[in-house]
């Protein structure tokens, strides 16, 4: 069976999802920093975009959101919030995603380590799409309550 791939409007012409491409909600951003189509962004207390991280609190706090292409920093894009996104890779179709401790990743590996963030992201439609709803709730792997 062929993989699906989902398929979005360009002007009247449907066309096949492309990375940086989204279907659901999006916001407009300001980049606090080189992104790059499909890094894992959180809004900073600046009201910038920043890449999030799984290694620190800090970085998976709060909105997050997926970048819309190359953006420098200071530019402003349209960042998804809510809907399927693509421009990812090695994403295991089905399973849930989260941040992952690469700067901007998007992984369907939970962080391993004692002391790493959880916090699940939405999930993998195929390989290279997601689809984004990030939960509110993260945890630490390992701490105790």
């Amino acid at each position: 069976m062929a993989e699906k791939r989902p398929l979005c409007s360009y002007s009247g012409e449907v066309k096949e999802l492309q990375a940086g491409d989204s279907i659901g909600a999006s916001r407009m951003f300001t980049a606090g920093e080189i992104l790059v189509a499909g890094d894992l962004c959180r809004l900073h207390s600046d009201g910038k975009m920043w890449r999030a991280n799984a290694s620190a609190e800090t970085t998976v706090i709060g909105l997050l959101g997926i970048s819309p292409g190359s953006l420098a920093a200071e530019d402003s894009g349209a960042f998804t919030i809510f809907g399927d996104a693509s421009g990812f890779t090695l994403l295991t179709p089905y399973a849930e995603c989260y941040i992952g401790l690469t700067s901007g990743s998007l992984t369907t590996t939970q962080p391993p380590t004692v002391g790493d963030f959880i916090r699940v992201v939405g999930y993998a439609l195929t390989a290279t799409t997601a689809f984004i709803n990030p939960s509110p709730v993260w945890i630490e792997k390992g701490a105790t309550v």
